[in-house]
């Protein structure tokens, strides 16, 4: 979809974890040269995961690739719907698969499949987001050509990682500890526009932390989600004015 400079669309969960997901993939893309759109469902009218009218519409506005943002993984039919329209689609989520089994995705990134041979099982939707945004990295950089030293540092984004890592109440164990340790680090010191605004109105200044995100950062964001504008807490994390981000 890269090479052949195809419309990418990323369609995201409402909650932290699937905000800081879509957060995360727009920055990775913007980063290596490659224009995204998104889609976040509205809470109220449309529910959680996939839906037929906005695969239909995105879809209808041309994209050709969908790649999903911690959910998903239960929206058989509505894949089935995505490819039989021409869209392609790559399921990242972290959920239990359905009784119908897995959706026919090009690719379906979940720790919880039954053949999954990954040894960490914990990571969350935007663990996974950073998973896959790693697997392109080194692609463009094996298979495509790509010289290294201008593929970005992934490390500066980890910040999304900690945050949404947190924010869903995953296991801070194995790999998720590692990603957290370090995001936290990066949480401390970030330039990111909107998480820098986050911190001013949360009163965090100083060293941010496990508490700090749970009790202060995350729940600011979850509650535009629940008060079905998920989209204000997409913009606010993708924002790269600081005088727009205090603005959401």
């Amino acid at each position: 979809a890269i090479k052949n400079k195809e419309s990418i669309r990323l369609f995201c969960d409402y909650d932290v974890d699937g905000v800081t997901s879509a957060a995360f993939l727009t920055h990775f893309f913007r980063d290596i040269g490659v224009s995204v759109e998104y889609y976040l469902p509205e809470r109220m009218k449309e529910g959680y995961g996939l839906n037929e009218d906005a695969i239909k519409l995105i879809r209808k506005e041309g994209a050709s690739l969908m790649i999903t943002a911690d959910c998903g993984i239960t929206a058989v039919n509505e894949v089935d719907l995505a490819l039989s329209l021409g869209l392609d689609v790559i399921i990242t989520d972290h959920h239990q698969v359905g009784s119908q089994g897995l959706p026919n995705a090009v690719a379906v990134l979940n720790p919880q499949r039954s053949d999954c041979q990954y040894p960490y099982r914990f990571l969350s939707g935007v663990g996974l987001a950073f998973k896959l945004a790693l697997a392109v990295r080194t692609s463009l950089y094996k298979k495509m050509g790509w010289n290294k030293s201008l593929l970005p540092n992934m490390k500066r984004h980890l910040d999304l990682v900690a945050l949404g890592t947190i924010a869903d109440v995953a296991p801070l164990t194995g790999e998720n500890h590692v990603l957290v340790r370090h995001g936290l680090k990066v949480l401390t010191t970030t330039d990111k526009a909107g998480l820098v605004a986050l911190k001013t109105v949360s009163d965090l200044d100083n060293q941010v932390n496990a508490r700090s995100v749970g009790f202060a950062l995350a729940p600011r964001l979850n509650a535009a989600g629940r008060m079905g504008k998920a989209d204000s807490g997409f913009h606010l994390l993708t924002s790269v004015d600081l005088k727009e981000a205090t603005q959401f």
